[in-house]
Parts: C-alpha cells; sequence; structure tokens
C-alpha cells in the first residue's frame, strides 16, 4: 500500500510524559494483572460483581504461572497473560526476552494480538506456519504484512532486545537492534471491520515452553511527540509550499488530528464513518492517494472510499502536508514510451508490469525518455531467490547492451535490496553491509515500496520507508530508467504504481 506519514499541524495538542516508566519494578509484579485472551473491552461490558469476581479467578491462575526471580519475570509455558492495569495509546516500548525450544509467546498491544516471540527452528515444528521467518512481526495480520522483514532471533538461552512503537494503527519493530517491521498497519484480529482500539494494555503471552522477561520499560507519546516522531520516521519529508503544485493529477496526502474540525475543508468528511474514528483528544489517521480521477482514502487504517472524485479542485498551495508524485506511468495510454530490451518475458497489463524468463543476458524493460534530475516511486514484488533492479541514468548501446547505475532489488539472504550498484560498470558503489535497518527492510514474495531521488551528483533510495542508498558520483548525470529481469531463469517481478517526478532547479 503506497501511504506516506507527512503531517499537519493544526491545533494545540495535548502533553505526556516525555522520559521512560519502569514497566517492572524488578521485585514483584505490582501493576500488572491476570487476564486471558479476551475482546479489548469485553470487561466494560460486565457488571461491577462480574469483573471483580473474574478478576479473582484469573489473578489465581497468574499466580501460579507467573513469578519474580532474580530481576526477571518467568513464565512455566501456561496460564493467562500477565497484562498492565494501565491501557496505552501511542507508545514506545522496549524489554528483553528469554526462551526455549517449543516455546511459543507474543506481545499484546492494546489487548490485540500480536508481535510474535516463537521457535523458528526447523524442529519446532511451526514452519509450515511461518516460524522459520523469525520472530517479531505482526503474525496475526491477514491482508497486511505479517513476517519480518528478516530472522534476527537469537539462539536459545540468550536474551533478546525488543523495541515496538506504536502510533495510531502503525506498529515498528526492532529485534536485536534491527528493524524488521516499518509502519505496519496491525489489523484487528476481533474485529477485521474496523481499526484496532485507540487505547488498551498490554499483555505477555505465552504457551508451550519457558520464556523470562526483564528490562521492561515504555514511553508514552502525547500527540505532539507521536507527530514529532513520525516527522522523523516519515518515508518521504514534507512537503513545503514553494513546491507544491497547486493543481496536481497525482498525490498522496495524510493527515494527523485530535478533531476532525482540525481537517482541511477540502479533504473528503468522514460524516458516515464515525465507527472509525478514536475519540477526541486521541491520534487520528487519514490518508488520501489519488491517480489523476482515481481516489482512496482511509481512516484509521480502514478503507472507506475508494472511486471517482471531486475534491481536488479547491487544493491550496499551503497545504504543506501533501506529496506530489507527479507522472503516472504505465496507464493504457502512456505504455508508449517503454519498450522491452532482451528475451525476457514482459506482460504490461492493467498499470502492472511483470518480467519473466530464462535467457542469457540480463533484460530490461526501458524508458524511451531521458532524465536528470527526479524523484521515482515504485511498488515492487520479487520471488525468493531472484534478482532485479531499477536503472537510473542509463544507457543502451547498439547491441542492446545496457549500463548505468542500478538501485538493487534482491532476493537472495544476503539482502541487499536498495543498495546502488553500476550496471556493466564498477559493480557495487555502496552495498549494505554496514546498514543494518537497510539490509532488514525489503519483504520477499511481498510488495516493498520503492523511492529513488536523484539531485544533482547525489543518489539516494530507500525501501519501505527505511534509507538505503546516499552516495555522490559524478559519472552520469542524465540517461534511461529502466527495471531489470536477471538473468539465469530465477527471477519473476511484478513493478506497479509507477511515479515519476521530474525535479527542476531548488526542488
Amino acid at each position: 500500500m503506497l501511504l506516506t506519514l507527512a503531517l499537519a499541524l493544526a491545533a494545540p495538542l495535548s502533553q505526556a510524559p516525555s522520559t521512560f516508566s519502569p514497566l517492572f519494578d524488578g521485585a514483584d509484579l505490582r501493576g500488572w494483572r491476570g487476564r486471558p485472551h479476551l475482546q479489548p473491552h469485553a470487561e466494560k461490558l460486565w457488571s461491577p460483581e462480574k469483573r471483580s469476581i473474574q478478576q479473582r479467578e484469573w489473578n489465581a491462575d497468574m499466580e501460579k504461572h507467573w513469578s519474580v526471580e532474580s530481576g526477571e519475570i518467568v513464565n512455566d509455558g501456561a496460564g493467562v497473560f500477565l497484562t498492565t492495569e494501565k491501557d496505552f495509546r501511542d507508545f514506545d516500548l522496549r524489554l528483553e526476552y528469554k526462551t526455549v525450544a517449543g516455546a511459543d509467546s507474543g506481545i499484546y498491544l492494546r489487548a490485540c494480538p500480536q508481535v510474535q516471540i516463537w521457535d523458528w527452528t526447523k524442529e519446532g515444528g511451526k514452519w509450515e506456519l511461518g516460524a522459520g521467518k523469525g520472530s517479531g512481526a505482526l503474525w496475526n495480520n491477514i491482508e497486511e504484512s505479517r513476517f519480518p522483514s528478516k530472522r534476527m532471533d537469537r539462539p536459545f538461552g540468550e536474551w533478546n532486545t525488543l523495541r515496538i512503537v506504536m502510533i495510531g494503527p502503525r506498529v515498528s519493530v526492532w529485534l536485536n537492534e534491527t528493524q524488521i517491521v516499518h509502519q505496519a498497519l496491525m489489523e484487528n484480529y476481533f474485529d477485521r471491520s474496523s481499526s484496532v482500539p485507540e487505547s488498551g494494555p498490554i499483555q505477555l503471552q505465552t504457551h508451550g515452553g519457558e520464556i523470562r522477561f526483564r528490562n521492561l520499560k515504555i514511553k508514552e507519546f502525547s500527540s505532539e511527540e507521536a507527530l514529532k516522531w513520525l516527522t522523523q520516521a516519515a518515508p518521504f519529508e514534507v512537503m513545503g509550499e514553494k513546491t507544491w503544485s497547486p493543481n496536481p493529477g497525482n498525490y498522496i496526502a495524510s493527515f494527523l488530528f485530535e478533531t476532525e474540525e482540525d481537517l482541511p475543508d477540502w479533504i473528503p468528511r468522514a460524516e458516515d464513518f464515525e465507527e472509525y474514528l478514536y475519540p477526541k483528544g486521541s491520534l487520528n489517521i487519514q490518508s488520501v492517494r489519488v491517480n489523476g480521477n482515481h481516489a482512496i482514502v482511509e481512516w484509521n487504517g480502514f478503507p472507506v472510499f475508494e472511486g471517482e472524485h471531486s475534491f481536488l479542485g479547491s487544493v491550496r498551495a499551503s497545504a504543506r502536508h501533501i506529496r506530489d508524485l507527479g507522472k503516472a506511468h504505465w496507464r493504457p495510454s502512456e505504455y508508449h514510451p517503454w519498450k522491452p530490451v532482451g528475451e525476457a518475458t514482459f506482460l504490461l497489463e492493467n498499470g502492472m508490469l511483470t518480467g519473466s524468463g530464462n535467457f542469457g543476458r540480463n533484460a530490461f524493460f526501458i524508458s524511451e525518455e531521458e532524465f536528470s534530475d527526479f524523484e521515482l516511486n515504485v511498488d515492487v514484488k520479487l520471488n525468493s531467490g531472484g534478482n532485479s533492479g531499477i536503472q537510473i541514468r542509463s544507457k543502451v548501446d547498439e547491441k542492446g547492451k545496457v549500463s548505468g547505475y542500478q538501485i538493487e532489488i534482491d532476493g537472495s539472504p544476503r539482502a541487499w535490496s536498495g543498495g546502488l550498484y553500476e550496471e556493466a560498470g564498477r559493480g557495487w558503489l555502496q552495498n549494505l553491509e554496514d546498514n543494518p535497518e537497510g539490509n532488514s527492510a525489503f519483504h520477499v514474495d511481498e510488495w516493498n515500496h520503492y523511492r529513488v531521488l536523484c539531485r544533482g551528483e547525489r543518489i539516494q533510495s530507500w525501501v519501505n520507508g527505511i534509507p538505503c542508498a546516499d552516495f555522490r558520483d559524478s559519472k552520469s548525470g542524465k540517461g534511461l530508467i529502466g527495471f531489470q529481469v536477471h538473468s539465469g531463469g530465477k527471477t519473476n517481478v511484478s513493478w506497479k504504481n509507477l511515479f515519476i517526478r521530474e525535479l527542476g532547479p531548488g526542488k
């Protein structure tokens, strides 16, 4: 899904603690209670008497299976989940855990499952469920990404560090200092027709084997701090007035607000979608993607509108929270500026290009137009073991040989997607050996978003919003754009949502 998190600061925002607070003091389980896998707000529907009786039963079960040893929370692999008494909204959670073979655990966020922790070995018996991909991702997702970009689990018996940032319905996860989930939309397991709750407890879930936790702490974000964090972590910078075209044909807009009244008056309203809005004072996210006359609108991650729109005409140049994507390519009337080079089979249908085949030399789908300074956005899906790339500022000789800069698309365990390579030239200019976050950005067999920015001698790339290449070189300042199918017959690759915005002076 092609979304950005550019921001609009419209109204004064509330403050909250800006430092980390411990969730566990190392001595006892004060601040925690027992609670099983249950609808987030189920207890609120019960009478006070029923809540009291049920909580006593849960706490008794908790005391059988949860304990504290030498500053560590220990669970024997059974029982209710250890649950914070306090609810949390937007936060940065840090903890360490250590588990054993056969264990299966997780971290429930706002009482929703879950950031997965499990036995990632083949002997654990859950490879068919994806355990071999590793821990740390939103395993209960169905439509959205559910696996980590890279397996970062340490061997059993060693401590793992886990960081989880949740803002609105979006979650980012770091496992052992490597980001493996980047702003993924967390689906509501209990009601997939609506967004996750705007607040709820954190739960430590476990079954199947012993797990230990320590050094649990949390930082709660005020709305202002959440906006600041998203600004710093956003895959795209915020658009300024001077670079914004008042009448774009293709754009992405995202808005974070506390009340619907904070929105610009031209944005589609949510009169019919009140169930998708968090209460006043909470952080709401609305995203709008427009391709020509077609629009997709989401509220808090839930799609509420798709179709022909009529709200573009009143866009104001001062709307800094909007990104102009430039020209959309590969529409039926716009196929002609592109051509295949080489023996690959290219299928271009409904705006999606797929390349495959078994041949002896790399093949490409190349633009006929040359580009100098530009921003390129495209979504890419590549099979495991495949290899591809995005050619930029490149050329084709009379024999059909393509040469020039290439942004890597790598389906191998090496995982250098987003690195900068020179096809038929110097080879690697900047790989991802020293960039662990970039090394973990790409998801094999899933759609990934690439952004490439060329300005002067500087070439930059982002994969799923994570910076990968940042390189200066003067060899070529202008050339063709192309999409590669690597030789050898192991590659099946698809691209869609291709936008190219040419940059003039100062843009």
